[in-house]
């Protein structure tokens, strides 16, 4: 497990298309969707940087959907179909 900050991200018609992302002292990338969920069920914790500081955690939240278990990223933990991020200042 491990403890990933989460510098900004985009998201789509309520989807996270992509996160900037940054492990330790390694350089920042940019991960999609589909990673960070992987990570998230991985037990990684994801923590977004708003104002220059750790903040609040990024959760997986699982709704049961038609097809199946559907998952949503957000950080209020609120089980609502579409996912949520904190404000990003740069």
């Amino acid at each position: 497990m491990g403890r990933v900050l989460v510098h900004g991200g985009k998201v789509a018609e309520g989807r996270i298309t992509s996160l900037e992302v940054q492990l330790g002292a390694l350089p920042r990338r940019t991960i999609d969707r589909e990673t960070a969920i992987r990570w998230l069920r991985d037990m990684h914790s994801l923590v977004a940087v708003t104002g220059g500081r750790p903040g609040s955690a990024l959760q997986l939240v699982e709704l049961d959907g038609d097809e199946g278990p559907a998952w949503f990223i957000r950080t209020d933990n609120a089980a609502e179909a579409e996912d949520r991020l904190p404000a990003f200042t740069r």
